[in-house]
């Protein structure tokens, strides 16, 4: 006889997608829980049966017999059931029975969920939102029934799935106790227990290849000689087969055995993989299998492929062992991760044990369990970790995490109590950034005094949006040239405007209105206007770009002489010495200040003569980067090498214009990412696969193709994913059948395209979010 989970859906119309989704899952779900003998029966109003009475009662008997209600609210309200009731709307009646119900009883479980509304919405509800305001503020006050929020269809599809997998795991006897603890950690034991679905598919296959091999070992077994094994098969490649066979079984019995607790040793499993359609596991030879793919942290060790019809709760099974038990500290923080990252928590039966295995956690792992804890932990949970925990590493932590699983893991609740810095994960992190926006003054200094760069940078940034003061440190503008002109002796009178502090900006605003006379007079070679006052002139033409041209060639003598005869004047012939000694220091910088404003004029309508003079200028400093923009915009193919260099040797917005020049001589995105993919440097390499996303789907599946052999492994993996993107499973299935027969293939390719294949919905988004942690930029 099945077990069956009644489930009465509630909510107001105005959320009919979540409804439909809701049914939607459970419908899916129930495929995988009849392998365990449970099934989730959803009601609501669309399952109510015609009849006499009030149309609302009928509802209220679905209600009366379920074992949970799930409620669902986002703008409406909804409107009263009938003219002489005492409820504003047919919700309200709902979770009156379900939480009277609860009240008096054990039944119904009650969840509360809540759609997103948009923040202008807030401000001013109206009516209908404004009593779904003052109903979750109701439970909030009265501390009775936690709630969650969710964005947008899928995010309540993803939501609800886990929440139902989980709650049906809970409740049910499927999954029996773990071992206890370290000293009864063998494979063996739980996967003795797995459910039979687990293995079933495989048992009876793999008993005919295991009686097989056995069979195929009698000739040898009175003269020792293995070769008339080798000599019994007609076909080599069966021969090699029956080999291969026969190492995953004896592998399987070392593991067994507990001689040794390694994984399968790397180049033999990827042998195995090359028979992985022919070859059927027993139960232990998966459970090998299984925890070593977990624990691959080089991708180097494929075989999804073996558990692709495996069903979630099935995966999960497996997960929360390896997790709790296995010997392997990698194979069980993938586990943590993988678990966490669905928000699965241990089964009501496994709860005490999984915790005692959590806080009994090596140091390998103490930050992997310390994540899922932080995540995953419920209020139920903390008085069991907090009597467990006295003298391991999570002692001093519970107070913290009690604080924060009270606090509805809500940032405004938690950071009033000033948290230890040091134990917020990444993921707490991420939440609270999401929150700065909502939170208060005091909290967001509490996080400028923390010691997270971003969060600092998010907070005070925050602050300074408020208005309110965060100290920031003052930054003079004075400089050599500066100081040499606030002591160089009696000023010319086109000196007289000078002013130290001014940025060039400042500058140009208080000039730009002069007449062309007060201009000319003051481009002095030692002057902070002068440079300015020369791309007024240039912008104005009384400077044609002819003359530019000139005086980059000349290195504007005509006025660093007209500035000597001032000086000349100002002091009388000869000018003091150590009037001189300070002009040659100066002379460089002044001379890249004047380049700059030259090259500026000539940037906006350049020319071939233009990009001429701007190659010999882009790789000096202050002016290289307008040259770099006339070259990268206007050069040609015999520039290529030089913004190649660049591309090498730069950062920021030089580097960025480098890749510009190259790909638009290069006159296509692809012939661009191939000259940089082909590039010694891996920095480049890594830019050029950059430009992968922007070909079509014909001209890069091809290319693709071919980077899946190139030298650069993180090439590779790019070229993987973007295949994956790209191309259909069954087509993806097919490559893999033709790669691993090439002579010579690499390993990660295999893994990340049988992880991207292969790998089961629950594992799909820790390999995506591993895979946007190696490549942000990318993925």
């Amino acid at each position: 006889m099945r077990n069956v989970l009644t489930v009465f859906i509630a909510s107001p119309s105005d959320l009919n997608p979540e409804r439909r989704a809701a049914f939607e899952v459970t419908a899916e779900l129930n495929e995988t829980l009849k392998k365990i003998n449970w099934s989730v029966d959803l009601c609501g109003w669309e399952d109510t049966v015609p009849g006499y009475g009030r149309p609302q009662a009928q509802i209220n008997r679905d209600v009366e017999r379920c074992d949970l209600f799930l409620g669902m609210l986002w703008r409406k309200w909804g409107t009263s059931p009938d003219k002489h009731s005492v409820f504003s709307s047919g919700f309200e009646e709902e979770f009156s029975i379900a939480r009277s119900r609860r009240q008096n009883g054990n039944e119904p479980e009650i969840w509360m969920f809540f759609k997103a509304v948009e923040a202008a919405q807030l401000a001013d509800p109206g009516v209908e939102l404004g009593q779904v305001i003052a109903f979750r503020d109701s439970l909030i006050s009265g501390k009775e029934i936690l709630f969650k929020e969710f964005t947008d269809t899928d995010a309540w599809d993803k939501l609800l799935r886990k929440y139902l997998l989980e709650h049906v795991l809970d409740i049910s006897n499927t999954l029996q106790s773990v071992p206890a603890g370290p000293s009864d950690r063998t494979a063996s034991t739980s996967v003795a227990m797995a459910p039979a679905s687990v293995v079933a598919p495989h048992l009876a296959a793999a008993k005919a290849q295991l009686a097989a091999f056995v069979d195929s070992l009698q000739p040898s077994i009175q003269t020792g000689d293995l070769d008339l094994v080798m000599a019994g098969f007609k076909d080599p490649d069966e021969a090699r087969f029956t080999a291969v066979r026969g190492f995953l079984l004896t592998a399987t019995l070392v593991a067994e055995s507990r001689t040794s607790s390694s994984a399968f040793p790397t180049h033999e499993l990827n042998t195995l993989y090359r028979y992985r359609e022919r070859l059927h596991s027993a139960r232990s030879e998966l459970y090998l299998l299984f925890r070593t793919v977990l624990g691959d942290e080089l991708d180097i060790c494929p075989g999804w492929y073996w558990f692709k019809d495996f069903e979630d709760a099935e995966i999960i099974f497996w997960l929360l062992h390896v997790a709790a038990q296995d010997e392997s500290d990698s194979a069980r923080i993938a586990s943590y991760s993988i678990l966490r990252t669905n928000s699965i928590h241990p089964p009501g039966s496994l709860r005490e044990s999984f915790l005692a295995d959590i806080i009994r956690a090596s140091p390998g792992i103490e930050n992997a369990a310390w994540e899922y804890l932080v995540d995953i932990a419920k209020t139920s949970d903390l008085d069991f970790l907090e009597g467990a925990s006295a003298g391991t590493w999570l002692e001093r932590r519970t107070g913290w995490l009690r604080g924060w699983v009270v606090a509805d893991r809500s940032p405004a609740v938690f950071l009033s109590s000033n948290p230890d810095p040091q134990l917020l994960t990444e993921s707490v992190q991420r939440t609270i950034d999401v929150h700065i926006p909502l939170l208060s003054v005091e909290n967001l200094r509490i996080l400028v005094a923390m010691p997270s760069t971003q969060l600092q940078r998010a907070a005070s940034k925050e602050l300074r949006a408020r208005g309110t003061v965060v100290s920031e440190s003052q930054h003079t503008k004075s400089g050599t040239l500066a100081s040499f002109l606030e002591t160089r002796g009696p000023a010319a009178p086109s000196q007289t405007t000078d002013t130290p502090f001014e940025s060039d900006e400042e500058r140009r605003s208080r000039l730009k209105h002069e007449p062309q006379e007060v201009l000319e007079e003051a481009i002095d070679w030692y002057s902070l206007d002068g440079p300015i006052a020369y791309r007024l002139l240039a912008e104005r033409d009384p400077i044609d770009r002819e003359a530019i041209r000139k005086d980059l060639l000349s290195q504007f003598a005509r006025f660093k002489e007209s500035s000597l005869e001032r000086l000349r004047k100002s002091y009388g012939a000869p000018i003091p010495e150590a009037v001189v000694g300070t002009l040659d220091k100066l002379n460089d910088f002044v001379l890249l200040k004047f380049n700059t404003s030259a090259m500026e004029a000539l940037e906006p309508d350049a020319t071939a003569d233009d990009v001429a003079i701007a190659r010999q200028f882009i790789k000096r400093n202050l002016v290289k980067e307008v040259a770099l923009r006339i070259v990268a915009d206007h050069g040609n193919e015999s520039d290529l090498s030089s913004l190649l260099e660049i591309a090498r040797a730069a950062v920021g917005d030089e580097r960025s214009l480098a890749i510009r020049g190259i790909r638009r001589i290069a006159n296509s995105t692809l012939t661009a990412a191939h000259l940089l993919i082909s590039d010694d440097s891996r920095e480049l390499q890594r830019l050029g696969s950059t430009m992968l996303k922007d070909l079509t789907t014909e001209t890069a599946v091809p290319y693709l193709r071919t980077l899946l052999m190139h030298h650069n492994a993180d090439i590779r993996v790019v070229a993987v994913a973007e295949l994956h993107s790209r191309v259909e499973k069954t087509s993806l299935v097919d490559f893999i059948r033709e790669y691993v027969t090439q002579p010579t293939y690499y390993y990660n390719v295999v893994v990340w395209l049988d992880r991207l294949v292969y790998a089961p919905p629950i594992a799909d988004t820790f390999y995506q979010n591993k895979l946007r942690g190696r490549f942000p930029s990318l993925i």
